[in-house]
């Protein structure tokens, strides 16, 4: 069995102050994270991805407060339950891409707790 690689990645590598939020840079900024971790670990490990979610819970409350007369507010514990939801999909498909790219193909998925 191979050893396990316990990575995490904090809510500002994927969203850094200063710049503007969007999911393109989400996605951008954690493939360059996936290969830097690729490039460290090689293919002798399982790799098990964590992550923060700072700004982008910051941002659910932001849209919910913006949106309040239109759409239904989110409580802190639904925009924290969305972010895990979002960052473990944006996550899981550059960990999936990159990996395709080395013609690798063990299985990646995303687990909500």
């Amino acid at each position: 069995m191979r050893p396990v690689a316990v990575v995490a990645l904090g809510g500002h590598s994927l969203l850094p102050k200063g710049e503007q939020a969007t999911v393109a840079r989400q996605f951008r900024r954690t493939a360059q994270s996936v290969d830097c971790i690729l490039a460290s670990l090689g293919s002798d490990y399982n790799l098990v991805l964590t992550h923060g979610n700072g700004p982008q819970v910051g941002n659910i409350l932001i849209r919910s407060e913006r949106a309040a007369r239109e759409a239904y507010p989110i409580p802190l514990s639904v925009a924290v339950a969305q972010s895990a939801g979002e960052i473990g999909y944006i996550l899981q498909q550059a960990l999936h891409n990159r990996l395709r790219r080395r013609r690798l193909a063990p299985p990646v998925v995303t687990v909500l707790t």
